[in-house]
């Protein structure tokens, strides 16, 4: 609140900055701030987009943290979503102190979050898990979702929470004005991502050489 309201009475340009130790809220406190500067100062045709901010870019950049202990499957009250980079919003605000776009740029995110958490048989990136809970009949089978249900990179049971996440994403990507076609581009590469997680590879007669089906199934998808 002090940050905006310098903003209006000086006309310069603010910075709030989020720091904390993993797992001590600073993904939420930065959704508050723009909450708040969203409800203080957003017209109508702003105020819904910059809303599903949050729900439309976690499920990419984060990912469950289950407690040591727990059972593979956990509730949706458990654990926490720990972000792997360093989101910054950018809002720009007209000379009525409104406002008037808004710019997200990402820093340093840990792709390697991937294969080591695999590796640890942790959870992957959130947006994975989701896809799977949440996607219906026929994107199911569009994807091939269904016949590789058990995906190397999604080994950890997926959270009661994800069905959920789901559904906000993709209101997120109606909100921001994302067509049908280009949702499904999004939810195209995800697949085929999580179809390459299952390449394997073993050596026959000297040569190294990958299954087959998983190749196949993954260019499908990917239309390769």
């Amino acid at each position: 609140a002090q940050a905006y309201k310098h903003m209006c009475n000086s006309m310069e340009s603010q910075v709030v900055m989020v720091v904390g130790e993993p797992g001590s809220g600073k993904s939420q406190a930065a959704r508050h701030v723009v909450d708040f500067l969203n409800m203080a100062s957003s017209p109508p045709e702003i105020e819904d987009k910059l809303g599903s901010l949050h729900d439309l870019l976690a499920p990419f950049i984060s990912r469950r943290v289950i407690p040591e202990g727990s059972h593979d499957r956990v509730s949706a009250g458990s654990g926490w979503s720990s972000t792997k980079g360093i989101p910054m919003v950018s809002l720009e605000f007209d000379a009525d102190q409104f406002i008037c776009g808004v710019r997200v740029n990402l820093f340093g995110l840990e792709l390697g979050s991937l294969s080591s958490a695999v590796a640890e048989d942790e959870r992957t990136f959130d947006v994975f898990y989701a896809l799977l809970r949440g996607a219906d009949e026929e994107l199911d089978q569009s994807l091939d979702l269904i016949s590789g249900s058990d995906f190397y990179c999604t080994r950890v049971e997926e959270d009661d929470g994800d069905e959920g996440a789901f559904m906000a994403m993709t209101r997120g990507m109606e909100q921001i004005g994302l067509s049908d076609g280009e949702r499904l581009d999004i939810f195209r590469v995800l697949a085929g991502v999580m179809h390459l997680s299952n390449i394997t590879f073993s050596t026959v007669d000297g040569n190294v050489e990958a299954n087959a089906d998983a190749v196949t199934v993954a260019a499908e998808v990917l239309q390769v």
